[in-house]
């Protein structure tokens, strides 16, 4: 994960499971790197405390099925920073999405 700008993870909606996976993500990433959640229903800023990252961490909410569905809800955490909501909204049209904000 050295060389990555983001992480989009899509585990079990277990908030146990997922914090995990985010302490152990954030320890691997740079710093700057942003980090994702594929939740549709844990909160975000819950995720965000598991991490030294928290302007960092979004929600981005794919759809399903994937494949046929356009839409990516893309999801705030109290400290997610505005520069780092942009760049997902620029990423999600670049993978052929369209964003759209809770």
């Amino acid at each position: 994960l050295s060389g990555v700008d983001y992480v989009v993870e899509a585990i079990v909606e277990d908030i146990e499971a997922k914090r995990h996976l985010f302490k152990t993500i954030d320890a691997l990433v740079a710093p700057g790197v942003i980090l994702a959640s594929n939740t549709s229903a844990i909160s975000i800023a819950t995720l965000a405390t598991a991490t030294n990252r928290a302007d960092y961490v979004l929600g981005m909410h794919f759809m399903n099925p994937v494949p046929a569905m356009l839409l990516v809800e893309l999801i705030r955490g109290i400290a997610t920073d505005s520069a780092t909501f942009k760049q997902i909204r620029v990423l999600t049209a670049r993978l052929g999405k369209t964003p759209i904000s809770a």
